[in-house]
């Protein structure tokens, strides 16, 4: 099985969709004659020519309502943004366009439009090329987000949501586009809406997605600690107006009964996709951890607390010591379980005694 870098994942993708579907095409800034800012397109515009892979003029607002436009008449547009950052130029587009034309045309029109690019942090940028957008499209009706985490993944996600028949919001990390990892060289397709259960625990359930799961869920050892962690990637949310279900709709059955769960995400305290995941779970949240690293509870204007859970949803969350926190959360837990099971046992007694005092009185 080839080892590639992703970057050469996403690239294999789009010229694997570009082969098979005519209508197919790529647009962007600089994704032709330069070959892309990161590479992702390098070679694409010798293969496929000028009509279908296009350079496009530094307006985001412009190349993305054409992409939709297009969409509308049965093409299949690729969109590469430079950043995600750049999209709040165009967010109408993708909100009140993209993501509303399927349903105010009661089904007449289709949208199947990928946007994608680098999204968040990345090596010697400013605050304007670094915005964590994933907790902005997540939450939209229509869109379908996609966060990939690994080089299979991303392969086989994009081109699902090449295929898919609603927008898709393809989020890529650019401090990943050099890892590597093993690709099929036979086709696969992996479906959009649904998480993976990567490794079965049973104290802690870690849902995280993209960068997070790479780079701090899978490198914890927690199978060597005394606590066991349940891994799923949840690497697409949303839902499309096809009716796709998002990710963590599909993990109801498995995380409606655990106890302690975290979900590791890299963006700021609020308005996050773990914060989406906390209203989602209808307000069973006990704790969180702080940009500190510290366990406090949920605030006053948040949800109240009915059963005992964890919930990380900050970028110190999504460290190695913010998982420590967590496992000794879990033992501290177990502890005052036991404890509590203890002076259940003793007040059992106790009753017990004065029953008996009082008939014999």
């Amino acid at each position: 099985m080839p080892i590639i870098q992703l970057r050469h994942a996403l690239r294999d993708a789009m010229t694997e969709e570009m082969d098979r579907d005519e209508n197919v095409f790529l647009m962007g800034e600089e994704v032709a004659e330069y070959n892309g800012a990161y590479k992702v397109s390098e070679g694409m515009l010798k293969q496929f020519g000028p009509k279908r892979v296009w350079d496009t003029p530094i307006s985001e607002s412009g190349f993305a309502g054409l992409g939709v436009g297009a969409a509308t008449m049965g093409l299949r547009p690729i969109i590469e943004f430079m950043s995600w950052s750049f999209t709040w130029v165009c967010i109408d587009q993708i909100i009140n366009n993209a993501a509303n034309v399927r349903y105010m045309s009661g089904g007449q029109y289709k949208v199947p439009i990928v946007f994608r690019g680098g999204n968040g942090i990345a090596h010697q940028l400013g605050a304007t090329h670094s915005h964590r957008m994933e907790s902005v499209y997540a939450r939209i009706p229509g869109l379908i987000t996609v966060a990939p985490s690994t080089t299979y993944d991303a392969k086989g996600l994009l081109k699902s949501a090449i295929r898919c028949d609603d927008p898709v919001i393809f989020l890529e990390s650019e401090k990943m586009l050099n890892d590597t990892g093993d690709v099929p060289e036979e086709e696969y397709l992996l479906p959009l809406g649904v998480a993976n259960v990567e490794r079965k625990g049973a104290d802690v359930t870690i849902v995280s997605y993209g960068r997070p799961l790479q780079r701090v869920v899978r490198t914890q050892r927690t199978e060597r600690t005394l606590v066991t962690a349940t891994v799923v990637p949840a690497q697409s949310t949303g839902t499309g107006t096809s009716g796709t279900s998002g990710s963590a709709r599909s993990l109801d059955p498995r995380l409606s009964d655990v106890l302690h769960w975290t979900a590791p995400d890299h963006s700021t305290h609020t308005a996050t996709v773990p914060a989406d995941l906390e209203i989602w779970q209808n307000g069973k949240i006990l704790l969180w951890i702080d940009h500190s690293g510290r366990l406090v509870p949920p605030p006053l204007d948040g949800p109240t607390a009915t059963t005992h859970a964890v919930l990380a949803g900050t970028a110190a969350a999504t460290s190695a010591a913010g998982l420590l926190v967590i496992t000794r959360q879990v033992l501290m837990w177990r502890l005052m379980r036991r404890r509590m099971a203890s002076w259940e046992r003793e007040w059992a007694r106790v009753g017990q005694y004065w029953g008996r005092m009082g008939a014999g009185g």
